[in-house]
């Protein structure tokens, strides 16, 4: 028999406040990104900044995701669901109350650093929340499918109400729904959410963190300041110097270090270091393409917020379609197939968003879009399983944290990268380049899906455990 839901007395509907909540606190931390990409044009304008500004925006949000995802998710089992995703929340909210009173640029930076460690810290204690609210395999599947779901809609009609909103109240009207919504969120947990049992658990070293944060944030430096200000510049060799100094030491600590980030079982299974490159080469792609096609759309073709929000609006379809299709597909016939055809998908966006000119220029770039959009649905989910059904099964969620932080790497890269290449003037020619580029990396994500991810269906049992997961394998960390 199944045990009863952790519910307060006289709250029958604890479970449900507690799906509730975590949905919307990790539909937060994506639609913070999506509402920010079409907001950046109209920051840009107030603010100054140029391109390289507006790269900091997005990815200074990312790295801080990216960087402490991991560490993140042992303090949610040290001190409890409930507890960290009210101090991830709030520190989100800070966030959020930064970048909407910044009176410059920078200010919008910090905001967005400060709301990126808050988004790391709820992603994992949202999750654990959601496996201690629903103990029964079967209803706790059914709720993270629909966190799921929810997420993938907040990301994909962000740009939507980020558009909305901009055209209503400006830019500080995106920030200021964050820090509205997350106070909802405080205020549900607080008054309908149990306490959660803490438990002792593996902390990571602080120093590899610090490793890893220094790594990708001076890469990140070197990668968007070398483009604008010249690769030859002592700032910018010095930083690529730190960033080689510091990712090898990181390597050093995860291979020797007694308390690494990565746990070095984890990668026995080679699909597991697979598909964490998978996710980062999916992203280098997508979020660069969105960050890229929201400057062009405003700057070129000469569209309001809510015009360019509405130009995204097919992909958000496409997302949720093919995400309710893959998971029977990948598994009756393997998971090559989904996520080859997703990475096909990813890679032929960007080159069908190239022909988007001419009387037929909206017709196609919503095209392209859709396309981008199935993509996803299909990438995303079939990530996940191949992690749920390779990894060992007390290091699922550890696996999953990897994928995440992985993927958030490849966004932060690709906008650096592509947003190098189109510069501050974002001309045609620029983005079409970009564009291609972003296309080469999915095409060599492909051939990955092809060679390295298995061609048949989970053996016995795996399966189960990828759809009905144990409690272990829902934690981040």
């Amino acid at each position: 028999m199944a045990a009863e839901p952790l519910t307060l007395p006289g709250s029958a509907r604890a479970p449900h406040w507690s799906l509730l909540a975590a949905s919307i606190a990790l539909s937060l931390t994506l639609l913070n990104t999506a509402m920010m990409n079409v907001a950046l044009p109209t920051i840009g304008t107030a603010l100054g900044g140029g391109t390289a500004g507006l790269q900091w925006c997005a990815n200074g949000y990312a790295i801080a995701f990216a960087s402490l995802l991991l560490p993140a998710g042992a303090l949610a089992d040290g001190l409890g669901a409930r507890r960290v995703l009210l101090l991830g929340t709030a520190i989100f909210a800070s966030g959020a109350a930064i970048a909407a009173l910044a009176p410059v640029l920078a200010i919008v930076i910090l905001g967005q650093v400060v709301a990126g460690a808050g988004a790391a810290v709820i992603t994992p204690s949202a999750i654990a929340l959601v496996r201690e609210a629903y103990p029964d395999p079967g209803e706790r599947t059914r709720a993270v499918a629909l966190t799921s779901i929810g997420m993938a809609l907040g990301f994909g009609i962000g740009p939507v109400i980020g558009g909305i909103l901009i055209a209503a109240s400006g830019w500080r009207a995106v920030f200021a729904v964050n820090l509205i919504a997350s106070m909802v969120v405080v205020g549900m947990v607080r008054i309908h959410v149990p306490p959660s049992i803490p438990r002792a658990v593996r902390v990571p070293g602080l120093l590899g963190v610090a490793l890893g944060v220094v790594t990708l944030a001076t890469l990140t430096f070197a990668l968007i300041e070398g483009a604008n200000t010249g690769w030859t510049e002592p700032l910018v060799l010095g930083a690529a110097l730190v960033a080689l100094t510091s990712g090898i030491g990181f390597v050093v600590l995860q291979r020797t270090g007694r308390e690494p980030l990565l746990p070095r079982r984890l990668f026995g299974a080679r699909e597991v270091s697979v598909v964490a490159g998978l996710g980062l080469l999916f992203n280098f792609t997508a979020y660069a393409q969105m960050f890229i096609l929201s400057l062009y759309f405003q700057r070129q073709w000469g569209y309001t917020p809510l015009e360019t929000a509405l130009m995204f609006l097919p992909a958000p379809f496409g997302t949720l379609v093919a995400a309710l299709l893959v998971g029977k597909w990948t598994a009756r016939v393997g998971p090559r197939a989904p996520l080859a055809l997703g990475m096909l998908g990813n890679a032929i966006a960007p080159l069908i968003l190239i022909f988007a000119d001419g009387n037929l220029e909206v017709v196609v770039a919503l095209t392209g879009l859709l396309v981008a959009g199935v993509a996803g649905g299909l990438v995303v989910p079939g990530l996940n399983i191949v992690v749920a059904v390779s990894a060992p099964p007390d290091l699922v969620g550890v696996g999953t944290a990897v994928l995440n932080s992985s993927r958030q790497v490849g966004g932060v890269l690709g906008i650096a990268i592509l947003g190098a290449i189109i510069g501050n003037g974002t001309e045609t020619g620029s983005v079409h380049a970009a564009l291609v580029v972003g296309s080469a990396a999915s095409f060599v994500a492909l051939v990955l899906a092809v060679t390295l991810v298995r061609a048949g269906p989970a053996r016995e049992g795996e399966v189960v455990q990828a759809r009905q997961p144990e409690p272990a394998e829902l934690e981040v960390v």
